[in-house]
Formats: structure tokens, sequence, C-alpha cells
């Protein structure tokens, strides 16, 4: 009897637990599609900002000549951008 009650709790947890999902129209997922490129294409030109930025820091610039001293004395030439 015990085992039952577990059971048939146990059953009603799960079916709480469930979510229902509706199926998506073609215009819902064309707009969810949308927003997916959208938010990458933000990231992207985020990422491209902030790198064009940390490029331009003193910090940046002193690290690339060191660099750029290192490579030449083993005969590695970096061009400057």
């Amino acid at each position: 009897m015990n085992q039952k009650i577990v059971y048939l709790v146990l059953d009603k947890i799960n079916e709480s637990m469930k979510t229902v999902k509706k199926e998506l129209t073609k215009e819902e997922r064309q707009a969810n599609i949308d927003r997916l490129i959208a938010r990458w294409k933000a990231s992207q030109e985020e990422s491209r900002r902030e790198t064009e930025e940390r490029v331009k820091t003193p910090e940046y610039q002193a690290m690339l000549r060191e660099l750029r001293k290192k490579n030449a004395a083993r005969g590695i030439i970096i061009p400057e951008l």
C-alpha cells in the first residue's frame, strides 16, 4: 500500500515537472533565427571594437615593439599594420 502511494506521488511530481512546448509557427521560428543572428552580429562587432581599442593601448604597443625586437634578432619580420 505504501509503495503504491509513493508511486502515485512520484507520478504526480513527474507530471507537474513536464513542460509543454508548443509548436512554433514559421514566422516565430524565423523571428528566433533573426534574433540569434542579430545577437551574433552584435557580439562580433563588440569583439572587433574591443580588439581595436586594445591594440591602440600603450601597453599593447610596447609589447608589440618588444616582440618585434626579439623576432628581428631571430630573423623573423612582423610587418607593420
